[in-house]
């Protein structure tokens, strides 16, 4: 499932992409057509400003990795587009008169742009300077009209398509187009003035830091002033409100009637002169990198939150397993109190064994008995030995299911810290990031890599658990068998019998080294009962001996049981702490450069005034 996932949203960041370069190619003839008689804003004063804008959008894409390849594209228009012709973009949504309007403002001799009460097309028209009328068709959604009019000889003028419009490719053409203006009119009208629709795509002008000016259409369907005054008003203070601008310009006219377009025609001679345009031009490069990385800063902000939570869950994984170990340890000392107890109590029934047997009136009958040694050994198991071997292996046994069974429980609780509802939230966060933004493939890289790391530590648990649950049987035998064996050399060299491995033969175990050929050729030595304390002692030093042999293989097997898993759980936990640690060290450098260059930035437009401001 993640890999279809994974490969969905490569195909759609791949379309996006696509879709993009196509929008490129279309807007690059804005500066490919022939413009040749129209004027340039930028004079050899102020070259050097440019020069150092445009090194600053050109080294950000090598320095700052996390870039898309669309904005990178963003900021190599931006910076190309700075010895461009001043581009002034008309939009607004369909039928509020814009077309009529860009008419009007040309002198209205003859309909320039197309107009309709129909979305009909998603052309944009770009109207420029020419010695005589000429319309040139410079791509599906592009085409250059040449007009000899004054007004185009330093400016561009953008007809893009109506906004909210059923036709989805006109919004998203007009929304491409807005990067690359320099200034922006926006054609509202008073059948339906500042709609939420208006609304939001002026809060998207305003992310790439445009100036506006707002033209109230169709002025001239309100007779009366006061309700004019009302409509007026109720724009100013949506506008300004969402421009953050007190001063934005508002113009109620009627493109149909020429009502005020000779007002709005002095206030963009007089206001939008040759110095406002300059400082336009250089300043808007720079307001649509701070759009960048103001987006780039919140995503990284957001990633950031998410991998602190995954620090903590990390905290939460790492600290199961310091417990698992703390509580193995102190539950193995219980473990191996249960196999102390069956020591002690073979010691109480060798000493019963003693009392009862290493007496004159028992022993002198053996002293002519041809079986004595073996009768004894006889007794002797009876009495002492009786289901030594059984109990000792089932508390082995008991002891290997125990540490199958605490390491699986262990397993377990990652599995289920790594299913929290915390991860999941993180995931749709983290998702509904990249849609609000419209990130590149670097973005959905983040999110595929983190949540792969996470499935495939899930997977590796539950294939854990999946195999103890299969195989606890076959490894308890396996772990009992290898201390069995273990204690098998041990024993034979420590206390020179056949040793614990080999249980199954405990009859023959001397567990005293009492019991062997040469008993009886010293019972005349040790065997009276003045003796009986010393023979007591010396045979409980040696099943201590054994006890303590026993416990030293036990806690060797376990430690190196204990070892294995708590390895084994860290390394499992190993790719998800990395990549968080990796991403963290990412995301500081990353956070470090755009505020490096935000700096720059503030840097440079205080430059491109105090010039402006000496050239006056």
């Amino acid at each position: 499932m993640s890999v279809c996932l994974s490969l969905c949203r490569q195909q759609i960041v791949r379309y996006r992409s696509n879709y993009y370069s196509y929008l490129r190619r279309c807007l690059s003839h804005l500066s490919e057509s022939n413009v040749t008689q129209n004027l340039p804003l930028l004079d050899q004063s102020h070259h050097e400003l440019a020069k150092r804008i445009k090194n600053l959008l050109i080294n950000v894409q090598t320095d700052i990795k996390l870039l898309s390849v669309p904005d990178r594209q963003l900021l190599n228009e931006a910076q190309t587009n700075i010895d461009s012709i001043f581009l002034l973009v008309v939009v607004g949504e369909f039928n509020s008169g814009k077309s009529q309007f860009i008419n009007t403002l040309l002198g209205g001799k003859e309909d320039v742009c197309p107009t309709g009460v129909l979305p009909t097309t998603d052309v944009i028209n770009i109207l420029k300077y020419g010695t005589k009328r000429q319309d040139i068709v410079e791509s599906d959604h592009i085409k250059s009209i040449y007009l000899p009019n004054e007004l185009l000889r330093q400016t561009n003028i953008v007809d893009t398509p109506g906004t909210n419009a059923i036709l989805q490719t006109h919004q998203q053409i007009t929304e491409h187009f807005i990067p690359r203006s320099d200034y922006i009119l926006f054609v509202t009208s008073v059948d339906r003035p500042f709609s939420e629709s208006e609304r939001l795509f002026l809060v998207r002008i305003h992310e790439w830091r445009k100036k506006v000016l707002i033209i109230l259409n169709k002025i001239d369907q309100i007779q009366q002033t006061v309700d004019k005054e009302k409509v007026i008003d109720y724009v100013r203070t949506n506008a300004r409100q969402v421009l953050d601008d007190s001063s934005v310009p508002i113009f109620p006219i009627s493109a149909l009637k020429l009502i005020g377009i000779n007002e709005l025609q002095t206030y963009l001679r007089t206001e939008l002169n040759d110095k406002v345009k300059l400082q336009l031009k250089l300043e808007n490069p720079l307001g649509v990198a701070e759009k960048i990385f103001d987006k780039y800063l919140t995503i990284v902000h957001e990633r950031k939150q998410i991998l602190v939570d995954d620090e903590q869950v990390i905290f939460v994984l790492y600290n199961d397993i310091d417990e698992y170990r703390r509580q193995m340890l102190d539950d193995f000392k219980f473990q191996l109190n249960k196999i102390d107890n069956i020591f002690f109590r073979m010691i109480d029934n060798m000493e019963e064994f003693l009392l009862e047997y290493i007496q004159i009136s028992r022993l002198i009958p053996t002293l002519f008995s041809s079986s004595s040694s073996s009768e004894l050994k006889v007794q002797f198991n009876n009495r002492v030995n009786k289901n030594i071997e059984q109990d000792i292996n089932q508390c082995i046994s008991h002891l290997c299911d125990w540490l199958l069974e605490r390491s699986n429980r262990t397993v377990h609780q990652l599995n289920k810290h790594l299913n929290t509802s915390s991860i999941s939230s993180q995931k749709q966060q983290l998702n509904q990031t990249v849609n609000n933004y419209r990130t590149s493939a670097v973005d959905t890289d983040f999110s595929i890599s983190r949540q792969q790391i996470l499935n495939q530590l899930q997977t590796q648990c539950q294939n854990i658990l999946y195999k103890q649950k299969t195989a606890t049987g076959a490894q308890a035998d396996d772990l009992s068998a290898s201390i069995r064996s273990t204690m098998l050399g041990t024993a034979a060299i420590e206390v020179g019998a056949v040793g614990l491995g080999a249980l199954a033969t405990l009859a023959s175990f001397d567990w005293t080294g009492l019991l062997g050929a040469s008993l009886i050729g010293i019972l005349g030595l040790y065997l009276i009962p003045m003796r009986r304390l010393t023979i007591k002692q010396e045979m409980k030093d040696r099943i201590e001996k054994t006890r303590l042999d026993l416990n030293e293989q036990l806690h060797k097997h376990f430690s190196h049981e204990l070892d294995i898993n708590e390895r084994k759980m860290r390394e499992l936990i190993m790719p998800y702490a990395r990549f968080v640690q990796d991403e963290q060290e990412k995301l500081k450098r990353t956070i470090e450069q755009i505020e490096t260059v935000r700096k720059e930035i503030k840097q440079l437009k205080l430059d491109i005034r105090k010039s402006l401001s000496k050239k006056n």
